[in-house]
């Protein structure tokens, strides 16, 4: 029994374990394997309480709009970014209800979630939390809206309480399987970030005009030592 239990993959494992999986052999990210990757997120960030609903909800909505695209040609949507390029030459990435937009919030869902795990790793979690929508959201909501974040941000559980919650198969490795998340997550969220900033001039425009955080060591590369990115939601309201 003890060794079936030691053999068991935590959630956070399980999720690092399925990351390999969303390349293909020439190293393109794949639609499906890509999302079903941030779907297996979802349950991380629905432990972390009722104030991370609409985070929850975020994920889960643009996850499914971009899985809505890949009937329409299931061969040539194989591969993300394809469905990027696709719009962009229709003219169609602007619009709201575009998988070119969904994929940027999703993105920035998954660089939101990732940095607050690698935060509470040298924090106490409310604290990471809290740290992290004031440096990302909290200027793009209104008083109201910000106000009741706060608030609810304060019923964040313990590290403690949502460590159990996750059912780690050893707690005392918790901070190396965080980190293990981050070294494979993180360069996935790094190439769309890239690639979507080079194939959209105008999208450079738009993240200049938000403010920035750097998440120190996130994302290292050889010649990088940490990458500069910005997420927010939709302005509420």
């Amino acid at each position: 029994m003890a060794a079936e239990s030691s053999s068991k993959q935590s959630l956070i494992q399980a999720i690092t374990a399925r990351v390999p999986s969303v390349r293909d052999g020439n190293g393109f990210i794949l639609t499906a394997p890509f999302l079903d990757t941030c779907r297996m997120v979802l349950p991380v960030v629905d432990k972390l309480g009722a104030a991370f609903k609409l985070v929850e909800y975020d994920i889960s909505g643009n996850i499914q709009r971009l899985e809505s695209k890949i009937p329409q040609d299931a061969e040539r949507y194989q591969r993300l970014f394809t469905i990027v390029q696709d719009e962009v030459v229709a003219g169609t990435h602007n619009d709201s209800s575009s998988c070119t937009k969904g994929l940027l919030w999703l993105k920035r869902a998954m660089e939101f979630i990732t940095a607050v795990m690698q935060r509470m790793l040298t924090e106490p979690l409310h604290k990471a939390v809290a740290d992290v929508y004031r440096e990302t959201l909290m200027q793009y909501h209104g008083f109201m809206v910000s106000s009741a974040f706060t608030l609810a941000f304060k019923f964040v559980p313990t590290r403690e309480q949502f460590v159990a919650s996750l059912d780690t198969s050893e707690h005392d490795n918790l901070d190396q399987q965080v980190k293990d998340f981050v070294e494979a997550f993180g360069p996935l969220l790094k190439e769309i970030h890239g690639f979507m900033v080079s194939t959209m001039p105008d999208l450079e425009k738009e993240i200049a005009s938000l403010r920035t955080v750097t998440f120190s060591g996130l994302w290292q590369t050889p010649n990088l030592q940490s990458v500069e990115v910005s997420w927010c939601f939709f302005p509420a309201g």
